[in-house]
């Protein structure tokens, strides 16, 4: 069994922006995946979801680099 989870793609339409919805959906998917005994890691280069995520718990443990072909 895998011991991790990986959250990916969270966004808000902007017409519902401000409600309180990403942490709403954060908090119970959170639970969820914890009560399996997952460990939850994220990537964001949005410093506004920054700060939601680590009011939800989240640190930062580092930087990711990754090769970018232009």
């Amino acid at each position: 069994m895998n011991s991790t989870a990986m959250i990916v793609g969270v966004a808000t339409h902007p017409e519902h922006r401000g409600n309180g919805l990403v942490s709403m959906v954060m908090e119970s998917l959170l639970i969820e995946v914890l009560k399996e005994g997952k460990v939850v890691g994220l990537l964001y280069d949005n410093p506004h979801a920054g700060g939601l995520y680590k009011k939800l718990g989240f640190q930062d443990i580092g930087k990711w680099v990754i090769y970018k072909i232009e």
